[in-house]
Protein backbone atom coordinates (compact mmCIF):
# COMPACT_ATOMS: atom_id res chain seq x y z
CA UNK A 1 0.00 0.00 0.00
CA UNK A 2 2.84 2.38 0.88
CA UNK A 3 4.58 1.84 -2.48
CA UNK A 4 1.30 2.28 -4.37
CA UNK A 5 0.95 5.68 -2.73
CA UNK A 6 4.50 6.69 -3.68
CA UNK A 7 3.97 5.58 -7.27
CA UNK A 8 0.66 7.44 -7.44
CA UNK A 9 2.23 10.68 -6.15
CA UNK A 10 5.24 10.33 -8.43
CA UNK A 11 3.04 9.86 -11.50
CA UNK A 12 0.93 12.84 -10.43
CA UNK A 13 3.98 15.11 -10.24
CA UNK A 14 5.37 13.81 -13.53
CA UNK A 15 2.04 14.65 -15.20
CA UNK A 16 1.98 18.12 -13.61
CA UNK A 17 5.56 18.86 -14.70
CA UNK A 18 4.84 17.59 -18.23
CA UNK A 19 1.70 19.74 -18.47
CA UNK A 20 3.65 22.79 -17.31
CA UNK A 21 6.37 22.13 -19.91
CA UNK A 22 3.90 21.68 -22.75
CA UNK A 23 1.57 24.57 -21.98
CA UNK A 24 3.85 27.18 -20.43
CA UNK A 25 5.97 29.72 -22.31
CA UNK A 26 9.40 28.28 -22.98
CA UNK A 27 8.09 24.77 -22.47
CA UNK A 28 8.34 21.61 -24.51
CA UNK A 29 6.61 23.08 -27.57
CA UNK A 30 9.24 25.77 -27.92
CA UNK A 31 12.03 23.25 -27.47
CA UNK A 32 10.73 21.37 -30.51
CA UNK A 33 11.97 24.28 -32.59
CA UNK A 34 15.49 23.38 -33.55
CA UNK A 35 17.12 26.79 -33.26
CA UNK A 36 20.42 25.33 -34.31
CA UNK A 37 19.17 24.74 -37.85
CA UNK A 38 19.39 28.40 -38.72
CA UNK A 39 22.62 28.88 -36.77
CA UNK A 40 24.38 26.07 -38.63
CA UNK A 41 23.10 27.23 -42.00
CA UNK A 42 24.24 30.80 -41.39
CA UNK A 43 27.60 29.65 -39.99
CA UNK A 44 28.15 27.93 -43.35
CA UNK A 45 27.14 31.11 -45.19
CA UNK A 46 24.29 29.27 -46.88
CA UNK A 47 20.94 30.66 -47.93
CA UNK A 48 17.86 28.53 -47.46
CA UNK A 49 17.70 28.18 -51.24
CA UNK A 50 21.23 26.74 -51.39
CA UNK A 51 20.59 24.32 -48.54
CA UNK A 52 17.25 23.02 -49.81
CA UNK A 53 18.82 22.48 -53.22
CA UNK A 54 21.56 20.37 -51.61
CA UNK A 55 18.97 18.47 -49.55
CA UNK A 56 16.52 18.05 -52.45
CA UNK A 57 13.48 19.50 -50.70
CA UNK A 58 11.07 22.44 -50.98
CA UNK A 59 12.07 25.76 -49.42
CA UNK A 60 8.70 26.20 -47.70
CA UNK A 61 9.02 22.85 -45.98
CA UNK A 62 12.51 23.61 -44.70
CA UNK A 63 11.49 27.13 -43.62
CA UNK A 64 8.69 25.62 -41.54
CA UNK A 65 11.22 23.36 -39.80
CA UNK A 66 13.63 26.20 -39.18
CA UNK A 67 10.88 28.42 -37.78
CA UNK A 68 9.40 25.67 -35.63
CA UNK A 69 6.09 25.60 -37.49
CA UNK A 70 6.50 21.90 -38.28
CA UNK A 71 8.29 19.17 -36.41
CA UNK A 72 11.39 18.06 -38.25
CA UNK A 73 11.49 14.37 -39.23
CA UNK A 74 14.23 12.38 -37.55
CA UNK A 75 15.57 11.22 -40.93
CA UNK A 76 16.18 14.86 -41.86
CA UNK A 77 17.93 15.51 -38.52
CA UNK A 78 20.29 12.64 -39.37
CA UNK A 79 20.82 14.00 -42.88
CA UNK A 80 21.60 17.48 -41.50
CA UNK A 81 23.96 16.06 -38.86
CA UNK A 82 25.89 14.32 -41.62
CA UNK A 83 25.79 17.39 -43.87
CA UNK A 84 27.10 19.74 -41.17
CA UNK A 85 29.29 17.07 -39.52
CA UNK A 86 27.81 17.63 -36.06
CA UNK A 87 26.03 15.41 -33.57
CA UNK A 88 22.27 15.03 -33.51
CA UNK A 89 22.43 16.17 -29.90
CA UNK A 90 23.93 19.47 -31.01
CA UNK A 91 21.15 20.04 -33.55
CA UNK A 92 18.55 19.23 -30.90
CA UNK A 93 20.13 21.72 -28.49
CA UNK A 94 21.25 19.08 -25.98
CA UNK A 95 24.99 19.60 -26.51
CA UNK A 96 26.30 23.15 -26.21
CA UNK A 97 29.32 22.71 -28.46
CA UNK A 98 29.32 21.20 -31.95
CA UNK A 99 31.28 17.98 -31.86
CA UNK A 100 32.29 16.67 -35.30
CA UNK A 101 30.79 13.29 -36.16
CA UNK A 102 33.78 12.50 -38.34
CA UNK A 103 36.96 14.10 -36.94
CA UNK A 104 38.93 13.75 -40.20
CA UNK A 105 36.19 15.21 -42.38
CA UNK A 106 35.98 18.98 -42.98
CA UNK A 107 33.45 20.85 -40.86
CA UNK A 108 31.58 23.46 -42.89
CA UNK A 109 30.55 25.42 -39.79
CA UNK A 110 34.25 25.98 -38.98
CA UNK A 111 35.06 27.11 -42.50
CA UNK A 112 36.94 23.87 -43.34
CA UNK A 113 35.31 23.49 -46.75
Amino acid sequence: MYFDSIIHHTLYYVNVIFAECVFSPGGLEERMHYTRLRDLREDCDLTQEQLVEALGMHKTTYTNYEQGKREIPFALVIQLANYYNVSINYIAGIDKRPTPLYPNRPCPWRGDR
